[in-house]
């Protein structure tokens, strides 16, 4: 994985197909993805544009996306998986993590229903197993989370995508994240206004 990836959150458009293709131009191989994002049509076409253009292979590139919170049930989880590839006309990724540890699954009415994340976590397995998704981990969970997850995993989660910044260093997950074995892809580096 390399050490500095392309968060694709905001690109639009036509904009977003220019600026990835720039990006890779310039030399960088990791790109991050989500279906939340609304871009990996133009995200995927300028991917597949460059590999054509012979300016990268397909096996240089780290293309990570994220199943969004709509898709925590095994079945539906799948499908939005396969989903997910067809957006990016790509036959793989080389990371795919669970967005978020919230889902909007739960029963009509009852906001307060948990998502199943080990059902979830079954469905990137079966995914990696069938050579679709070469890595699995999470986003934004916290320990306790993580906990359970591992607690009924068979492919181990390998990172784990959170906020990191200087305002926000995180150093109990860090250390906990060492402990598991697992890496930390932190995103808004330089803070997030707002936050």
């Amino acid at each position: 994985m390399p050490l500095v990836g392309l968060g694709t959150s905001g690109l639009e458009g036509e904009k977003a197909e220019m600026l990835i293709r720039e990006a890779i131009k310039q030399g960088y191989r990791m790109i991050d993805c989500a279906f939340l994002y609304g871009n990996q049509e133009q995200i995927g076409k300028a991917i597949n544009k460059v590999i054509k253009e012979g300016l990268v292979q397909r096996k240089d590139l780290f293309i990570v996306t994220k199943l969004w919170n709509n898709f925590h049930a095994f079945e539906r989880a799948k499908q939005h998986i396969m989903d997910n590839l067809k957006q990016l006309q790509l036959d793989y990724v080389d990371l795919m993590l669970i967005h978020w540890p919230t889902s909007f699954d739960g029963k009509i009415g009852d906001p307060n229903t948990p998502p199943d994340h080990l059902e979830t976590w079954k469905a990137l397995e079966w995914a990696h197993k069938i050579g679709k998704v070469k890595s699995l981990g999470l986003a934004n969970f916290n320990h306790k989370q993580i906990d359970h997850v591992l607690s009924g995993a068979k492919i181990k989660p390998v990172v784990l995508e959170a906020e990191m910044h200087p305002y926000y260093q995180q150093k109990k997950m860090k250390d906990y994240l060492k402990k598991n074995g697992m890496a930390l892809i932190a995103y808004s580096p330089l803070a997030n206004p707002g936050n």
